[in-house]
């Protein structure tokens, strides 16, 4: 079942997104970019299979990891530009757009309108989560 997820994955995009800013890359990542949120030709009921521990891992390490990635160049460029912290989380930033699609695409059943998709980013944007600072810093 993992491959044949897997094998559905649009795929990664041969150059990063770069519109100039970082709500604007990340609403492009998480619209069109390489995704899960597109069925493709599995039955929706198919993709629950990716909750299965086993299959949740195979997909880590053949897709999601690269998909990261990508996100990382955007999340690196808009630290360099000013838009965020250095320590913001961009791991909790991507997945929280990512699982707000997911969520809506599977679970309410609809599509995530891209004015509330731009509304959460920019609140991140705004906001971020921060990384934790390592137990040692904490201490002394």
């Amino acid at each position: 079942m993992a491959a044949a997820i897997a094998s559905e994955y649009v795929g990664q995009s041969s150059s990063v997104i770069d519109n100039g800013n970082l709500l604007d890359d990340l609403v492009e990542h998480v619209r069109v970019g390489p995704s899960f949120l597109k069925y493709g030709r599995l039955a929706p009921v198919a993709w629950t299979a990716m909750l299965e521990p086993e299959v949740a891992e195979f997909l880590r390490e053949e897709v999601l990891n690269g998909r990261d990635a990508i996100a990382e160049v955007i999340f690196d460029r808009a630290i360099e530009r000013g838009e965020l912290p250095a320590d913001a989380d961009s791991r909790t930033i991507l997945h929280t757009a990512l699982g707000l699609g997911l969520y809506e695409r599977y679970l309410a059943g609809s599509s995530l309108v891209e004015a509330t998709l731009r509304q959460v980013i920019a609140a991140l944007i705004a906001t971020p989560p921060r990384l934790a600072a390592p137990l040692a810093a904490e201490e002394a």
